[in-house]
């Protein structure tokens, strides 16, 4: 069953976790959004659509993919993850993240952990982080368990 895995990334966290998924799907495919929003999607028999939430909301580039192609993903076998640092709200985050249609009708939908990946910010997003997330070095908090699941979900 081919598999497709669309993400977007803004520092590398949701990339990173997509890359880890498909080390754990056999022929799995990764598509970019930041690159190309316009995947064929009809080749694929499963969808994993993911991103990093960022300000309480997902990448929108995810939000406007999942948009154009409800019908089509509600059709699909389906896989839905995000990688965000609050933990105590990740239902929340992947409720506001995803339309309901969507996480009823996905086989798995998942939280894979999240970075901080300072080199890769700007010194404004660096200083927010320090001041409300109290972070002041790169950190990585990736919930393999939680990818290998997700992965066992979709085989």
């Amino acid at each position: 069953m081919p598999t497709l895995i669309v993400y977007a990334s803004k520092y590398g966290c949701a990339e990173k976790c997509a890359r880890m998924l498909q080390d754990r799907l056999e022929g799995a495919v990764l598509f970019n959004l930041a690159k190309d929003e316009t995947a064929n999607l009809e080749d694929y028999d499963c969808i994993v659509v993911g991103g990093s939430i960022y300000a309480g909301r997902i990448h929108p580039k995810v939000a406007r993919f999942c948009a154009r192609n409800l019908d089509v993903l509600l059709q699909k076998k389906l896989g839905l993850f995000i990688c965000c640092a609050d933990l105590a709200r990740v239902d929340e985050q992947m409720a506001g993240a995803f339309d309901e249609r969507l996480r009823e009708h996905a086989a798995v939908v998942e939280h894979f952990g999240y970075e901080y990946n300072f080199a890769k910010m700007n010194l404004l997003i660096r200083t927010i982080i320090r001041l409300i997330a109290k972070i002041h070095t790169s950190q990585s908090h990736i919930a393999e368990d939680n990818i290998e699941r997700f992965a066992e979900a979709l085989r």
